[in-house]
């Protein structure tokens, strides 16, 4: 998986980083801002999404002033799976953190340096080898 963008699991296009951005925006946008949010994608190439995301429905445009400004359709039948993916590197990381703390109070915890810090400490710690490790693991891929 890549942490940087774990839609890129989902669909290689700019279709998921694109709905992530507006899944979480709360706000309509422009193209420039999508573009300055998204994981990944150029502007141009963001604006040709844009526009295909638009004719599909699952996006809305509208003018605003001289800007034309963009939001997640929520009514459309596929907005809930735009939204789970907008949640994808949340959800690794609470999963990540559920399976360190649980390890913070039992012996499966690994011995090692990590015995002499704080159990707060050990957690963050050990969430970010983990993150590194799956980051390095995803770029080898």
């Amino acid at each position: 998986m890549d942490i940087s963008d774990p839609t890129r699991s989902i669909t290689p296009s700019l279709d998921g980083p694109v709905l992530a951005v507006l899944a979480t925006a709360g706000r309509p946008m422009t193209v420039g801002e999508i573009a300055q949010v998204s994981a990944r994608g150029s502007e141009i190439g963001i604006r040709r999404c844009v526009d295909r995301l638009v004719a599909q429905g699952i996006v809305r445009a509208t003018e605003m002033g001289r800007n034309r400004v963009h939001e997640l359709n929520r009514q459309h039948i596929a907005a809930p799976i735009a939204i789970q993916m907008a949640s994808l590197r949340l959800e690794l990381i609470n999963r990540l953190r559920g399976e360190l703390c649980g390890m913070e109070s039992s012996s499966d915890r690994p011995r090692g340096c990590l015995d002499r810090l704080p159990g707060a400490m050990v957690t963050r710690t050990a969430i970010l080898i983990c993150c590194s490790f799956v980051a390095y693991a995803s770029a080898r891929e």
